[in-house]
């Protein structure tokens, strides 16, 4: 059966814990969730016409052998492996491969937040290059800073998140791209991440395509990397 590779490959000067979530109806990879230390690469297969998203955990703690435990972002209720929903704020990485059996759909998202700076690369050089790389926690507004127990700020909140207000998450009477527009965190967001998604009805606008069958590397902290690309 055909498969997409999905590299993951942590650059960060720290260790991080990816995870993943199928969309509904798509089978779960694996445990959905791994631990992956500074410079260390892990590949996952995802099967032909899968759909859902990547993003990564930070300063996590689990048992080592029950794999349960809990992270300051991107949590996933507890569980190394994720299997139901998580906790923003989280740089997510979205697909939809083989759509239509012609092309994968690709982008990076900050409607659930930003915790790390996130790239998405193809084996095929001629598609688009997704993502945030920026660091957006320094330049967070006040309102949206994400705090963990300690008083440490650990990630930037998207809108939606932070306030629950129609008008940013796009919902009841601000539905539908001619009446949910760009705000004043969405323009920010954009201003430091071009190619990402920074409010629900920008997605096509910051989203990618590339011909089915390719594969993909989603580099965590591509701006501490000084290396090529694997």
């Amino acid at each position: 059966a055909q498969a997409t590779k999905i590299r993951l490959y942590n650059t960060c000067p720290f260790t991080i814990w990816p995870a993943w979530l199928p969309s509904d109806g798509h089978p779960q990879l694996g445990v959905g969730g791994c631990r992956l230390d500074s410079w260390q690469v892990m590949d996952v297969h995802a099967s032909t016409r899968w759909s859902g998203k990547f993003w990564g955990r930070t300063n996590c703690q689990f048992d080592t052998v029950l794999g349960t435990g809990c992270c300051e972002t991107g949590d996933c209720s507890g569980n190394l492996g994720c299997n139901s929903t998580f906790s923003p704020p989280a740089t997510i990485v979205e697909f939809d491969l083989h759509h239509n059996n012609v092309l994968d759909h690709y982008r990076v998202s900050l409607l659930a937040g930003y915790n790390l700076e996130v790239r998405v690369t193809s084996s095929n050089l001629g598609c688009g290059v997704a993502g945030c790389s920026a660091d957006l926690n320094s330049k967070c507004p006040p309102e949206l800073i994400a705090w963990n127990p300690r008083g440490m700020a650990v990630g930037c909140s998207s809108p939606c998140v932070a306030f629950g207000a129609d008008e940013f998450c796009c919902e009841k009477e601000h539905f539908g791209a001619d009446k949910c527009h760009p705000n004043v965190f969405s323009v920010l967001f954009k201003s430091c991440c071009p190619a990402a998604a920074t409010y629900p009805f920008d997605s096509w606008k910051s989203a990618w395509n590339c011909s089915a069958g390719s594969d993909y590397t989603i580099t965590f902290c591509p701006s501490s990397s000084s290396s090529s690309s694997l």
